[in-house]
């Protein structure tokens, strides 16, 4: 169940702290997908971004079916959320109860984190023209609300969401390091998204 421990620290700044917030959502034997939710409450976008693209690039979660189509979902519901409209984020029914074992999150965790600290050493304020100002991160949610649905179509496709999934991943970290290097990353992805998309297409 979700923990305390997020009124302690009110944000994560790197892609290791997402990953350490990930795995404090567990601790009963297994964490549902509602658990996360809850326990990344509160977060700004930068984070759920962050988050929800982690979520559809780690193996052990991308590869339950439907679970692409249910990040691309949450994805677009954060985005309205946090520019419009506010709220807590909840998926109801069973889906929102789906779990995971808290070892093999764990252990997906785990073998991510040596990638994920390569990555927030190179995370820095750079670029700011790409990410400073209202207009810029309304960009950026945008950009990530199409890879967000690219995910949907590409969800069929044997690791067709990995490019969506790391352009998101990107976008939430450029929000949270304050980075516009990792802006033009997510905008690479797009890019690359939709060549791949154009390029399967019947």
């Amino acid at each position: 169940m979700a923990s305390n421990a997020q009124q302690q620290n009110p944000d994560e700044s790197s892609l290791t702290d997402i990953l350490d917030r990930l795995l404090v959502a567990g601790g009963n034997g297994s964490v549902s997908i509602n658990d996360v939710l809850a326990e990344f409450q509160g977060r700004s976008l930068g984070v759920w971004l962050t988050l929800f693209g982690v979520v559809a690039a780690l193996p052990v979660i991308g590869a339950i079916p439907g679970i692409s189509i249910l990040v691309a979902a949450l994805i677009l519901i954060a985005i309205i959320q946090t520019l419009l409209i506010g709220g807590k984020m909840r998926v109801p029914g069973a889906l929102g109860q789906r779990e995971i074992d808290d070892d093999e999150l764990k252990d997906a965790v785990e073998k991510s984190r040596p990638w994920a600290g390569k990555i927030d050493r190179f995370l820095k304020t750079r670029l700011t023209f790409l990410i400073h100002g209202q207009a810029a991160e309304t960009a950026i949610a945008m950009m990530a609300g199409v890879l967000a649905l690219s995910m949907i179509p590409l969800a069929v496709v044997p690791w067709g969401v990995q490019a969506p999934a790391t352009g998101i991943v990107a976008l939430g970290l450029a929000l949270i390091g304050r980075d516009g290097l990792f802006a033009l990353i997510g905008y690479l992805c797009a890019l690359v998204t939709i060549v791949f998309g154009l390029w399967i297409m019947p």
